[in-house]
């Protein structure tokens, strides 16, 4: 006969393992999954997946909480999609960006996740099959709210455009920018000392802005640094840029899945 203890030892173990994700996914475009972790490598190297019955859900939070990602990847995403175990995975990011790197547009992704054994293995198939195995890491026990925020400024803007604008403001030297809006108009001044480097984007000037909804003028600064890999060209064309005066800024994009980021303003503080 079991004792208690013994009874509940094994009922520990039992909800352990059901928290254990054990899931076999495969796509034709390993490319398109690659970058997706590339994105999510923004923010973390140690990401927690969370895979359910028909989606996977990542969210994490940079060292200095500074930056977030959320990220949902629903199971038409991929070309098979078989759930054994529902539950969460962790892994080092940067050991499989390095590892796995060499594809072509014809090759086979088939990334299995086993919890149980603690291992990660992508194969990749296209003139021969080659397997890479990954050890899976502890999983973050922390629960991270998707942050609540009312957004007073919408702007929907190509993306590869964006992308390049930040980028060059960056490369300027510059190492936060001011966005604000102004009549219906988005303005970005990226601040390198006591220059100012202002981009201004007009509705009826062109392409880049295809949308605005500009409920309340709003203006905040934010950390160059982040911004220009928060734009990803490759994950789709179009994004959608939200946010209020000093208030975290908000970029999705608009693709098959979700991709989200959220940025915290930079806050001055004013000595006396």
């Amino acid at each position: 006969m079991k004792t208690l203890s013994e009874a509940n030892k094994e009922e520990k173990a039992k909800e352990n393992n059901k928290s254990k994700a054990v899931a076999e996914f495969e796509t034709v475009d390993a490319k398109g999954f690659m970058d997706i972790l590339r994105a999510l490598n923004v923010v973390t190297d140690e990401p927690t997946i969370d895979v359910e019955w028909d989606k996977m859900v990542i969210k994490c939070l940079d060292p200095s909480r500074v930056a977030m990602a959320y990220f949902i990847l629903p199971k038409d995403m991929f070309d098979e999609w078989h759930v054994h175990t529902p539950g969460k995975a962790a892994f080092y990011l940067e050991n499989v960006l390095k590892e796995v790197n060499k594809f072509t547009k014809d090759t086979k992704m088939r990334v299995f996740i086993d919890s149980k054994d603690r291992f990660l293995t992508f194969t990749l198939t296209d003139t021969r099959k080659r397997e890479r195995p990954f050890e899976l890491i502890e999983v973050s026990t922390e629960d991270l709210p998707v942050p609540k925020i009312y957004f007073n400024a919408k702007f929907k803007l190509l993306a590869k455009d964006m992308h390049e604008d930040l980028k060059d403001l960056s490369e300027k030297g510059c190492d936060h920018v001011h966005v604000e809006t102004l009549d219906g108009d988005l303005i970005i001044v990226g601040i390198k000392d006591e220059r100012r480097f202002t981009n201004t984007y007009r509705k009826r000037d062109g392409p880049i802005i295809l949308d605005a909804d500009v409920l309340a003028e709003s203006k905040a600064t934010y950390n160059l640094s982040w911004l220009p890999n928060m734009v990803r060209p490759e994950l789709c064309d179009v994004i959608a840029l939200e946010f209020a005066t000093d208030k975290p800024m908000k970029i999705s994009h608009c693709g098959k899945g979700t991709f989200i980021y959220y940025m915290a303003p930079r806050i001055e503080t004013e000595t006396p």
